[in-house]
């Protein structure tokens, strides 16, 4: 077992953001010290790609991450040891909220399923992750792409398309 992740550092209306990904055949681990929810953690993590299994001190749990799996909804994490094992070439995005000094969430998930269009309210600040296929009113995404609703923004999606909004900025 290896612990090798490609990492690359955005920052998005002033807070840290990270794009992570691991390849087919990777394994990595993570110790939980005690059982936690999302919110003690202070890692929000949306899954864009992929397929990655876990095993809890070696049984298999219910904790798959694919493509549109959000950290915040995941309920509470068992105390122990979790072995991941990624399935497919996998990537998400996280705000690690312990980095940046911040207790509350302030990201929410965007998830819009492919041939949909969502319409954000004036003041929505977001970001389309790359890998979507999308629209943000009719200019195509091809890389990590921010938005500012001064009034409203649509955002049309070709393929299932991810991002976050945030609450506020840093």
């Amino acid at each position: 077992m290896h612990n090798i992740f490609y990492l690359k550092r955005y920052v998005v209306f002033g807070w840290s953001v990270f794009k992570r990904g691991v390849e087919k055949g990777d394994k990595f681990s993570s110790t939980i010290p005690q059982e936690c929810t999302p919110d003690d953690v202070k890692l929000d993590t949306l899954w864009v790609k992929g397929e990655i299994t876990a095993e809890l001190d070696g049984v298999s749990v219910d904790r798959t991450r694919v493509a549109g799996y959000f950290s915040a909804d995941s309920g509470s994490y068992p105390k122990g040891t979790v072995v991941f094992e990624c399935i497919e070439d996998s990537d998400w995005w996280c705000h690690p909220r312990y980095q940046d000094n911040q207790i509350e969430r302030i990201v929410s998930a965007i998830r819009i399923k492919a041939g949909e269009t969502k319409v954000f309210p004036a003041g929505t600040l977001g970001i389309i992750f790359d890998g979507s296929e999308a629209a943000i009113d009719g200019k195509p995404v091809t890389e990590p792409t921010t938005f500012e609703a001064p009034s409203s923004v649509t955002v049309t999606a070709t393929t299932d398309t991810y991002g976050f909004t945030f609450s506020r900025r840093k």
